[in-house]
């Protein structure tokens, strides 16, 4: 599954449906669908997260350093969220699914 999950941000990515770093998801956050962070976020950054999806009722998902790194071939990437609707549904599930693979 993590490969359709790279799969699906490489598309957000050439669709220019993806936003890195926490200043431009907090500018857009009316388009974000879900928000994908590292697990060695900032104390700071995750409760800034956690404001910002909870108020804006919006998909977090805490992942690894390297599953991150993986996704993206960023590799200081904290945090990087997904402003296309499909490509949102279809990592939830690629997600949800690998949770009980």
């Amino acid at each position: 599954m993590k490969n359709k999950i790279k799969g699906y941000i490489n598309l957000a990515k050439k669709s220019k449906n993806i936003l890195l770093g926490f200043d431009k998801i907090k500018d857009k956050i009316i388009d974000v669908k879900i928000v994908i962070s590292s697990n060695q976020a900032s104390a700071k950054l995750t409760k800034e997260l956690n404001y910002y999806c909870t108020k804006y009722n919006i998909e977090l998902l805490l992942i690894s350093h390297e599953e991150l790194y993986f996704y993206t071939d960023i590799l200081n990437c904290k945090v990087i969220a997904i402003t296309d609707e499909g490509i949102a549904n279809q990592i939830k599930k690629a997600e949800y699914l690998d949770l009980f693979a």
